[in-house]
């Protein structure tokens, strides 16, 4: 006899998933849009969370720690097997807020930094596309462990046109996506042309991975992002039972 333990209200959603206070158009690959995925998923916005949080008057401030690790506990109590967000910029609460949960927590792509240059050797650059590229330092990055012995280099969306205004900053909520994407591919190609000796790319913004595939297809490079940390993440904590011929 198998034996199973109640006390929710509901099953079987694996990761949560804490996005910012958005309005913005989450298209399908965005970590925001339920259908990106093939298992059930938990979201949850995050008052006083807006899109700009992590470069507005406030900031990354202990207050708004204290309230991600409310809403990451909240959310963890409801059942999910591991969390992340829908912000990158959250890697820079990754030390103290993992500390404070049972279930792993993924705050960010930028996780994957370090492992990422050890797969692609130190002679290449692991290059990083960003929604901001002027706030992508400091505590962002070390909280994540990515410190001077991984070579970098970074690019943002800051000075397009469409992209900010829609997600960065939401002055816009009707944007047309041939012309986001390319926004992000033109980044993208930038950051390699700028840059030679890049050996992959790491998306940080959630935003992104609708456009990953153009991005590949432009650069010819290896795309990290949100969504498949998502699924790796997915993959470690439902583990598979394998059948086959030998």
């Amino acid at each position: 006899m198998s034996f199973v333990k109640g006390g929710r209200p509901f099953y079987g959603e694996t990761i949560g998933i804490l996005l910012n206070k958005t309005e913005a158009p989450l298209l399908p690959g965005n970590v925001g849009n339920a259908s990106t995925y093939d298992f059930p998923v938990r979201i949850k916005n995050l008052e006083d969370f807006p899109c700009d949080w992590w470069c507005d008057e406030e900031g990354p401030s202990r207050r708004r720690l204290e309230k991600f690790i409310k809403a990451a506990k909240r959310i963890e109590e409801e059942g999910v097997r591991a969390i992340t967000t829908g912000c990158g910029f959250y890697a820079v609460f990754q030390q103290e807020a993992s500390q404070a949960l049972r279930v792993p927590l993924f705050t960010s792509p930028l996780l994957m930094v370090p492992l990422v240059s050890r797969m692609i050797g130190e002679k290449n650059k692991v290059g990083i596309l960003t929604a901001g590229a002027e706030g992508l330092k400091g505590p962002f990055l070390r909280n994540v462990g990515i410190d001077e012995s991984v070579p970098l280099v970074v690019k943002g969306m800051e000075k397009m046109e469409e992209f900010p205004q829609v997600y960065n900053y939401e002055k816009k909520l009707t944007t047309d996506t041939e012309i986001l994407e390319r926004e992000v591919v033109q980044v993208a190609k930038e950051l390699v042309a700028e840059n030679p000796g890049i050996g992959a790319i790491v998306l940080e913004c959630s935003d992104m991975p609708p456009f990953a595939a153009a991005v590949q297809e432009a650069v010819h490079l290896p795309i990290f992002d949100f969504i498949a940390f998502i699924n790796m993440v997915y993959m470690a904590v439902v583990k598979k039972r394998f059948d086959g011929f030998m």
